[in-house]
């Protein structure tokens, strides 16, 4: 009895543990849901959109898309364009495994475009061709920003520096 008693213990103890955050919001906006939920560890509120079809990819309460690479080649560089807005230079991956994309968002005119685009190489030397729906993105990052207290996103219209206008304006023809 005593054995068997040491293994229903030993196996509860070994067993794996969930920590799945329960929702706390959750709201579809078009192509994107706008969720709120508790961190596990420190019960602090966490807000994201996520794309719908897509999971990889999120919008973050720090103001950017990231999309997600593990598992696909990682990645080496890429660039991105917000509509027919100017294109980003080529940027290298900041995270150590480079596996996410992060893609900063200036200006609240960027969510007013009707797509993101993505494009780069993988690791692997694959390339990256990414179009993102940004439809419903603009609310659902209202709806987040109510929800964990984040900042408005600054507008052409407030005097914003010129280096950051190119993500909204659109691009020159040459």
């Amino acid at each position: 009895m005593r054995k068997k008693v040491g293994w229903i213990l030993c196996a509860a103890l070994t067993a794996p543990v969930s920590y799945a955050a329960e929702v706390a919001y959750s709201k579809k906006f078009e192509d994107w849901i706008a969720t709120e939920n508790a961190d596990p560890m420190t019960d602090a509120k966490r807000c994201a959109a996520i794309y719908t079809k897509d999971r990889n990819v999120i919008y973050t309460e720090k103001d950017a898309v990231k999309i997600d690479y593990k598992g696909r080649g990682g990645v080496s560089v890429f660039r991105y364009r917000f509509g027919r807005a100017q294109s980003s230079p080529e940027e290298s991956v900041t995270d150590h495994e480079n596996n996410i994309i992060t893609v900063p968002v200036f200006l609240s005119e960027s969510l007013d475009m009707t797509h993101l685009r993505v494009q780069g190489t993988t690791v692997l030397r694959t390339a990256i061709n990414l179009e993102i729906s940004l439809k419903g993105l603009k609310a659902a990052r209202a709806a987040i920003a109510t929800r964990c207290n984040m900042a408005d996103l600054p507008s052409i219209k407030d005097g914003v520096p010129e280096w950051v206008k190119w993500q909204a304006l659109p691009a020159q023809s040459q």
